[in-house]
């Protein structure tokens, strides 16, 4: 009952080629029903395999659909070299497909079963790869064990790029739109619905969850030159020791992400902020951050590891520079170790500058004190503050530490200026410019230098307190341009 040609060696076992109107080729249909009621021409060595492209209505190139049931009721195209699978029991590879699928593409036991989409040359290779597939893959895709694999029952037709979708269980059940060379590593993108730009997404678990758009959607080679989001050094749960208590990058992020950021172990894990470009980078950068960073914001381990506040422009440079932040950051701010760890403060451009500058203040409500712009440089220059700070104010290792009164402009300058001060300072007093570090001072800073302000309680007026020791322990109302001398109003060591 076959009407089309055959070629030599082929169709010889039971059944095979029954019914078939289309022209098989050389060494091909050979299986127990092979190729029975086939419909169209199938190459040279190719649907060797119990029931291979048995009702088969699409065009089969050479060398494939060799395999158990490997494309039975297949109506699409299938290129050179697709859709093998000798395994045992295996099988079923680009069975019940409808799709075009190119050259060395689906290969494995179920790749491309019940494939709907388009997919490219050398894509879809590994148990269960592209099975229910609607979308359409580009060339060098979606390979690994169930590598772009869906459950065929989605509203959306997704696009994957060139290059995309590599790794085990690599964009499983996804439906957002993957870019060129993204989505790279063992269970990358996996169960992922926002878009994911170029270069994006590549490591262990990465994105894995996400439902934000990541980095810049690009389709085409050329059309952008992204550098990429998302990005850790491991690949494979292997490259993991502890692998349940380790969590991918951007892992179950909700957040927009720009371009270059979010890189390193758990950085934008479990983030719901808006994050921009060149930001986020390292360990934990920025896991479970739930406020808005700005470009190049948040550089350093756990840097913003729970931030709740705006992070500025190129502000939070450090580790834990500003993990559990609960205020807003201007640009350039925040840098150092733990330079603004548990802020709670308004702090504005350029301020806290230091190791622990700005650390675990006292105030613990969002929006009671501010702390203005170049203020707050030096180490410990205004941890544990209760106050406000003024323009180009507590500059100075420990200037400003511990003092519980408001700071006007351009005032306690230099090594414990207003350490532990709890008077009120006007403008441009209590400073000693010459001495800022403990470094510029001979022998024990701690024994053998005392601050212009130290522990002092009253209230100062302008353009006083001038000099080493000038005001230390002051405790009454010192006027406009008084005790501009070292000495001339301490009360220290009384």
């Amino acid at each position: 009952n076959k009407t089309g040609d055959v070629g030599h060696t082929s169709c010889l076992e039971l059944s095979s080629c029954a019914f078939s109107t289309g022209d098989v080729g050389n060494e091909s249909c050979r299986g127990l029903e092979a190729c029975l009621e086939n419909e169209a021409t199938i190459g040279d060595f190719s649907c060797t395999g119990l029931h291979s492209c048995k009702n088969n209505a699409g065009n089969v190139d050479s060398e494939s659909c060799n395999g158990q049931k490997a494309c039975e009721k297949n109506s699409g195209t299938i290129g050179f070299s697709s859709c093998n699978d000798l395994s045992t029991p295996g099988g079923q590879s680009c069975s019940l497909n409808s799709g075009t699928i190119g050259d060395g593409s689906c290969q494995g036991t179920n790749a491309c079963y019940n494939n709907t989409g388009t997919i490219g040359n050398n894509s879809c290779n590994g148990d269960s790869a592209c099975s229910n597939n609607q979308g359409n893959i580009a060339d060098g895709s979606c390979n690994g064990e169930s590598a772009c694999q869906d459950d065929g029952d989605r509203d959306k037709v997704v696009t994957i790029g060139a290059g995309s979708c590599n790794g085990e269980a690599a964009c499983y059940r996804n439906i957002g739109d993957v870019s060129i060379d993204a989505c790279i590593g063992e269970l990358a993108c996996y169960r992922n619905s926002g878009n994911i730009g170029m270069n994006s997404c590549d490591g262990y678990g990465a994105c894995r969850g996400n439902t934000g758009p990541i980095g810049i959607l690009a389709m085409n080679e050329g059309e952008e030159n992204a550098v990429g989001s998302c990005i850790s050094e491991e690949k494979t749960s292997e490259d993991v020791p502890d692998g349940e208590g380790y969590l991918g990058v951007c892992i179950s992020n909700n957040g927009a992400i720009g371009d270059g950021s979010c890189r390193g172990v758990t950085s934008c894990a479990d983030n719901e902020g808006e994050i921009a470009d060149y930001a986020c980078i390292n360990n934990f950068a920025c896991f479970s951050n739930r406020g808005q960073v700005l470009d190049g914001g948040c550089d350093g381990v756990e840097s913003c590891h729970e931030n709740k506040g705006i992070v500025g422009v190129n502000a939070c440079d450090g580790d834990l520079s500003c993990k559990g932040n609960q205020n807003s950051i201007g640009d350039l701010s925040c840098v150092g170790l733990n330079a603004c760890a548990g802020n709670s403060f308004k702090i504005l451009e350029e301020a806290c500058l230091g190791d622990f500058a700005c650390a675990d203040p006292n105030s613990a409500i969002n929006g009671t004190y501010t702390i203005n712009s170049s203020s707050c440089h030096g180490f410990y220059a205004c941890s544990t503050l209760d106050a406000n700070v003024g323009i180009n104010s507590c500059i100075g290792d420990y200037s400003c530490q511990l003092s519980a009164e408001d700071i006007g402009n351009g005032s306690c300058i230099g090594l414990f200026s207003c350490f532990a001060n709890t008077g009120s300072i006007a403008n441009g007093s209590c400073r000693t410019e010459d001495v800022l570090t403990c470094e510029d001072v001979e022998g024990d800073c701690t024994q053998d230098f005392t601050g212009a302000c130290t522990a002092q309680s009253g209230t100062i007026g302008n353009g006083s307190c001038i000099g080493e020791s000038s005001c230390c322990g002051n405790f009454e109302a010192i006027l406009d341009n008084e005790c501009r001398d070292a000495n001339s109003c301490s009360s220290c060591g009384e």
